[in-house]
């Protein structure tokens, strides 16, 4: 069987790791526009500034931590490729601090989240008007409850967050609304753009904003119990570094062939084979073809558009948008301490949901890197930042201490999101019951994208990676990782499920 991959992020690399285990004989090639692998896992160099001169120190620019606690599958595979034992030890991770302080009008924060889920109110001005009962573990708890046991799987893709969470006596408005509502955007980049001013957290499907909660946030009983496990990890030395791994055993012990900078490509059917043209000239025909690339950019390179295939219209039923993320020492964009200190790992910028405000952006974030996500002693290197999509200078560049990269150029990336909204969860659904379900039929193309499954965190790609290639290798298999609401079984999937029932 001969394979092409598209796409040498996480999800297309361990989709060719685990068909050459299934399948050994497999011929794959994948196809990368980039000059390097990784993706969204993004890792570059910047300078910074220290007494004794210029110091080089590794940045994540966009995925930079996951959770150990819930991520079994990603455990589970970096313990088959060696870089973590089975203690669960690894030198491609290390515990991150994770606390929070969201702030509004500038650099007045209003509240903050600690370790422990617990709400930390600053007195005085607005800020001492809040009241937040409930912390973010409790609605982490509560919302597990909700999903474990939910009588009805026919009624659960109807239960709206809103309907939910806004409940009579369920959670204060103000965690709602200040709290629950902005991190839902934030994660699943929705905007609020309907003229009733309802924010598009309130009407998306409890079960999807539930599912983000309980796997990247970390839901365990020993957690819930009130115990810190540190259980959130940074990358150490970058994202990236454990996908560069794996694309070294894939071409060096398992034989695939990865081509880099192949940023010209489409693909069409001929003579019942999928053919992939690499530029104007060069092409190789495959018995399959998987997409892991973004749902735009796999609509782009179809050419086969017209035939009656319905995962093909599901592609459009996926927008985008993008965000900004840049390295910089502006200390402002961080509420400081009584002692003008930075004392919590990042700062969310949000805002009231109010008809007369207009905002680009329902969410920005401005990480302390040296806390989130590098592995050097805070004393030994000067505070520098991280700001997504910034709320000052209507998200331009912060005006002044911008870093530059290793190479010289200024230390700025741009990320392509998918927007997690109603449309693209059904099209989610759709596409997984079309591909991994049991009556799906064999087929010469199929997508393992980010966009595909959940909110394309680290585990759900190892996991989509690992159901695929089941099927491609046996199509008689029938997934349990995939939102099944027939009423056969419970309607999640089998890894949430093991994190909600977990003792």
């Amino acid at each position: 069987m001969k394979i092409a991959i598209i796409g040498a992020g996480v999800s297309g690399l361990a989709t060719a790791y685990n068909l050459k285990k299934l399948i050994p004989s497999a011929e794959i090639h994948i196809y990368e526009k980039g000059i390097e692998v990784g993706g969204n896992a993004n890792t570059i160099n910047v300078n910074l500034p220290t007494p004794s001169g210029n110091k080089i120190r590794w940045v994540d620019m966009g995925v930079n931590d996951f959770n150990k606690a819930t991520y079994d599958n990603l455990v589970a595979f970096w313990k088959e490729l060696k870089i973590m034992d089975q203690d669960g030890n690894s030198d491609y991770c290390r515990p991150l601090l994770n606390n929070a302080s969201f702030a509004f009008s500038g650099s007045n924060y209003r509240y903050s989240v600690e370790n422990n889920g617990e709400v930390a109110v600053p007195t005085g001005g607005v800020a001492s008007k809040i009241n937040l009962q409930k912390g973010k573990d409790d609605f982490i708890k509560e919302i597990a409850a909700w999903y474990k046991l939910i009588p009805d799987e026919e009624h659960a893709p109807r239960t709206s967050v809103g309907e939910w969470a806004e409940a009579p006596g369920r959670f204060p408005g103000e965690f709602v609304h200040s709290n629950l509502y902005p991190r839902i955007n934030g994660m699943y980049f929705t905007q609020e753009q309907n003229p009733q001013n309802i924010a598009p957290p309130s009407v998306m499907p409890l079960w999807m904003v539930a599912h983000y909660y309980i796997l990247q946030e970390g839901y365990t009983d020993s957690i819930q119990n009130g115990d810190d496990l540190w259980t959130r990890q940074y990358f150490k030395e970058g994202s990236s570094r454990w996908l560069k791994f794996l694309a070294r055993k894939l071409k060096e012990e398992m034989g695939v062939d990865i081509i880099l900078g192949a940023n010209k490509l489409h693909v069409n059917r001929y003579k019942g084979r999928m053919t992939v043209y690499n530029g104007e000239i060069t092409q190789d025909s495959y018995d399959k073809v998987i997409f892991a690339t973004h749902a735009d950019d796999t609509y782009d390179m179809i050419d086969f558009k017209n035939d009656d295939d319905a995962m093909i219209p599901a592609l459009k039923k996926f927008t985008y948008d993008t965000s900004t993320a840049y390295v910089h020492q502006d200390k402002s964009y961080i509420p400081l301490d009584g002692e003008g200190n930075c004392n919590k790992t990042y700062n969310i910028h949000i805002y009231d949901y109010n008809p007369s405000l207009a905002h680009k952006w329902p969410y920005t974030i401005t990480y302390i890197v040296n806390y989130h996500q590098n592995d050097q002693p805070l004393d030994k290197d000067p505070l520098f930042f991280i700001t997504l999509n910034p709320y000052k200078n209507n998200g331009a560049a912060p005006k002044n201490l911008l870093k530059r990269t290793e190479d010289g150029k200024d230390a700025i990336a741009t990320f392509k999101h998918c927007k997690l909204d109603v449309a693209a969860m059904d099209a989610q659904v759709a596409i997984d019951k079309m591909q991994l379900g049991k009556d799906a039929p064999v087929r010469d193309f199929y997508y393992v994208g980010s966009f595909s499954v959940g909110a394309g965190l680290h585990e759900e790609c190892i996991i989509k990676a690992q159901e695929l290639a089941k099927k491609i290798a046996s199509n008689s298999y029938v997934s349990n990782e995939i939102y099944d609401f027939s009423g056969e079984r419970h309607f999640a999937p089998q890894y949430i499920m093991n994190i909600v029932n977990r003792k």
